[in-house]
């Protein structure tokens, strides 16, 4: 799997140490987590209208970087999606936490949709979201107790092999039925019937 992480300076440095095996992408700040780790970037992006530039050409050479207009239509966090896209990884997780800004967090939650079929990931210490559009889907309970499943904007699901099944149920965006299920044994398995959702694990 052709994977990549992107850093913000909102990461979680214990999931930094989880992914350490693979490439990094640091949004502006995030390069001062990964180098906290002895981690080095091998892109490092953002308009360093909050960190001094300075102080990346200090860890990375200059074709290392890429400096964003500071009035563009994107966040400097959507680029990095955008850049990894570009450098043609399948699989994108940004390491955000959920904390401080929504409106940011609310935007991330967009392009787990937005860029699908590039499959994007946004994890913090105690949550993981992605998109999943029409399909057949298992799921690993691995170390999150409770997933919740929301129409992203509009779907029909299957669920089987969980604490609180359903057949063939739709459910639209202001629904919250699927909240706070949880898998019985090793696996879940999930159908998308139509549409699309987000998938979100949590644990407390």
């Amino acid at each position: 799997m052709n994977r990549v992480i992107i850093v913000t300076a909102f990461s979680s440095e214990r999931l930094i140490d989880q992914y350490r095996d693979f490439p990094f992408i640091a949004v502006e700040g995030g390069i001062e987590k990964l180098t906290k780790k002895g981690i080095v970037p091998f892109k490092v992006i953002g308009d360093f209208d909050s960190y001094d530039l300075l102080n990346v050409y200090q860890v990375v050479k200059k074709d290392q970087v890429t400096i964003l207009p500071s009035n563009k239509d994107y966040s400097d966090s959507e680029m990095a999606i955008i850049l990894a896209q570009k450098l043609n990884f399948d699989e994108v997780i940004i390491l955000n936490d959920f904390k401080g800004r929504f409106d940011h967090i609310y935007s991330l939650v967009l392009c787990l949709k937005k860029y699908y079929p590039l499959k994007v990931f946004l994890e913090d210490d105690h949550n993981r979201l992605r998109y999943w559009p029409n399909g057949e889907y298992r799921l690993k309970k691995e170390n999150y107790r409770y997933f919740g499943i929301f129409a992203f904007p509009k779907a029909n699901i299957t669920l089987a092999s969980v604490a609180y099944p359903l057949k063939e149920r739709e459910i639209n965006f202001d629904e919250t039925l699927v909240l706070s299920n949880e898998i019985e044994g090793e696996w879940a398995s999930i159908i998308v019937e139509s549409g699309g959702v987000l998938l979100i694990e949590s644990r407390d």
